[in-house]
């Protein structure tokens, strides 16, 4: 008796579609990647890098702009610092200059002026330490001396010069006595900044 060998089972259409998938699909693969790493990948990682570059640019531009605008608050800073200090009494010297020119400004507006420098104390202001000068000013209408303005005028116009001047006295107190119109004293308290003495 003769046996005979059944032939393998075909594969199904589906089966051999399959099979030939599986063995295209690796080789498609590895050529996408291929293609989009020397292709595409190229030109995004170029990109990438250029934008790298820009992002670093803008941040140390960035940066100097800060720093110059830093050099330039600072600068100001100085500026007002200095020009604050500049307007406190530094000695003697520059007290007896200010009484000076009060009492030549009082004269051409027919004003007598009598300072009365009443107390000295140092005090700390912002971590600085500065001298602090309470004044008296005294001012009365000058004797026989002719004025289109009244001596209230006059007065309030010279209060106004000392709260002018160049050299910074804070008003504490401003009265005015007389009767009629007519004033015959005024009194400005004064509180005056000074730099102390270094010792």
């Amino acid at each position: 008796m003769k046996t005979t060998q059944a032939a393998p089972p075909r594969p199904g259409l589906f089966q051999q579609i399959l099979l030939r998938v599986l063995l295209v699909l690796p080789f498609g693969v590895a050529g996408t990647l291929w293609w989009m790493s020397s292709g595409r990948l190229a030109p995004v990682s170029k990109e990438s890098q250029e934008l790298s570059q820009k992002a670093s640019q803008l941040e140390t531009a960035i940066g100097q702009l800060e720093q110059r605008r830093k050099d330039a608050e600072s600068g100001r800073l100085a500026e007002r610092y200095d020009a604050i200090f500049n307007r406190f009494f530094d000695g003697q010297e520059s007290l007896t200059l200010w009484v000076d020119d009060l009492r030549q400004h009082a004269a051409a507006l027919a004003l007598d002026v009598r300072p009365d420098i009443s107390e000295l104390s140092v005090e700390k202001v912002a971590e600085e330490s500065l001298q602090v000068i309470r004044v008296r000013l005294d001012v009365t209408p000058a004797v026989a001396i002719e004025s289109n303005q009244s001596p209230y005028q006059r007065m309030l116009e010279f209060a106004d010069y000392v709260h002018r001047h160049s050299r910074r006295a804070d008003f504490q107190g401003l009265q005015v006595t007389g009767a009629d119109g007519n004033a015959h004293l005024g009194r400005l308290e004064l509180k005056l900044w000074g730099i102390p003495p270094k010792s």
